[in-house]
């Protein structure tokens, strides 16, 4: 299999034919819950309402 890039969030790399998502800076995300939470987590921050 052909490695196309790194998932941003969950740091495995893709491969073509996965089925992905491209961030609007470029990155490239798989398309799945896992990888979406993973990446959600690392860009914010947690506090209280």
């Amino acid at each position: 299999m052909e490695n196309v890039g790194e998932c941003i969030g969950c740091k495995e790399n893709i491969y073509k034919g996965d089925e992905i998502l491209r961030h609007p800076n470029g990155g490239k995300i798989h398309d799945n819950n896992d990888c979406f939470e993973e990446y959600i987590r690392e860009i914010c921050f947690s506090t209280n309402a």
